[in-house]
């Protein structure tokens, strides 16, 4: 179990660190591009101006439209660069949220095969009960009528007829009333708490469908790769 928790906690710290590199490649990229958009409003405006342009000697002004060119060249290769290297962050991102993924479902399906398991086992305990309820009815009765018959409201002497005590009833009196005030307080009592604890369970336990239940890196107050940029 700790060997799991620390293999999930590595995949989070691991998705953890591709988001923010996901984040800081997207920052580069709209640096990079607004500086490549405001070097070419600069050298449009520089040299559109033909008045401009004739002060200064030709020569140092095709030097420097050689060297302005050079430069956007130069910005536009290392923007293309930062935007693959945005591309495979996101490619690793998507990889680590698989990964997890994969894992909570292997996960599941070794706890779904325990409770498969379990619930074979629990099936078995109940055929076993089941075995040893009818056996217990099956010696009730004789129990029941062997104690009845060696009560004190009896009396088996050697005299010719066999005599049965007068107060006989008091036995029955006492003992059905008890009875049916025992099974009326557990049967419908018990089992209509159960129930109410039951539906009270469940709905404090209602699951909620949403974007933390299905990543559970959202809770850990992560954010997704399309909500950098």
């Amino acid at each position: 179990m700790e060997a799991s928790r620390n293999t999930f906690n590595s995949l989070h710290e691991i998705l953890r660190h591709a988001l923010h590199k996901t984040e800081i490649l997207g920052v580069a990229i709209q640096t990079l591009d607004s500086i490549c958009s405001r070097k070419r409003i600069f050298d449009s405006e520089r040299y559109s101006n033909e008045a401009a342009v004739n002060i200064e000697a030709p020569e140092s002004v095709a030097v420097a439209k050689r060297c302005a060119e050079k430069m956007g060249v130069y910005l536009d290769f290392q923007l293309s660069i930062v935007r693959s290297l945005e591309a495979r962050a996101r490619a690793n991102e998507a990889r680590i949220r698989s990964e997890i993924t994969l894992a909570f479902s292997i996960v599941a399906q070794l706890d779904s095969q325990v409770q498969a398991k379990i619930g074979e086992a629990a099936r078995n305990d109940s055929n076993t009960m089941v075995k040893i309820a009818a056996v217990t009815m099956l010696f009730l009765p004789p129990s029941f009528v062997s104690a009845v018959f060696s009560t004190s409201f009896f009396s088996f002497s050697p005299e010719p007829d066999d005599k049965v005590s007068k107060d006989f009833w008091i036995f029955w009196a006492i003992s059905i009333p008890l009875t049916i005030i025992v099974f009326g307080s557990l049967y419908p009592g018990g089992r209509g708490l159960s129930f109410r604890r039951r539906v009270a369970s469940a709905a404090h336990h209602k699951p909620s469908v949403s974007a933390r239940t299905i990543l559970p890196m959202e809770s850990l107050g992560m954010k997704s790769a399309r909500d950098i940029v």
